[in-house]
């Protein structure tokens, strides 16, 4: 090997690679395998409700409470990009179909092991 192959040689070794890559090949096993196990956990009684910090967000989220219309309309947009039907227009709503929404449009691969996960448990459970 000439001098220059062995200094990118070296430098492909030492050089860091993104956060995700390194998780991912440290995770045993599909995600979506990973995911079923969480869906069995909440199906046995396991909480199923989840909780985030943030001031922006909760500054929206607590005006649009507030404002009725405005949070109606909100619902029904998101409602409508995720091709869902909504009977009635929460915060809980909201922010259910905003993270939906949001990881559909950014990451969409992830998107794509929930639905393989759901599929797959709903096999095991017929």
């Amino acid at each position: 090997m000439s001098k220059d192959e062995d200094i990118e040689e070296l430098k492909a070794q030492t050089q860091k690679g993104r956060r995700t890559d390194a998780a991912a090949e440290e995770q045993p096993g599909e995600l979506y395998e990973d995911i079923q196990e969480q869906l069995e956990a909440i199906d046995a009684g396991e909480r199923k409700t989840l909780a985030i910090r943030d001031e922006s967000l909760a500054a929206l989220f607590g005006a649009l409470v507030e404002r009725e219309d405005d949070l109606d309309e909100a619902v029904e947009t998101l409602a409508d990009a995720a091709d869902r039907e909504v009977d009635d227009a929460t915060k809980s709503e909201l922010l259910r179909l905003a993270a939906r929404i949001g990881l559909q449009e950014a990451t969409p691969e992830l998107w794509e092991q929930l639905l393989e996960a759901k599929k797959a448990r709903a096999v095991e459970q017929a």
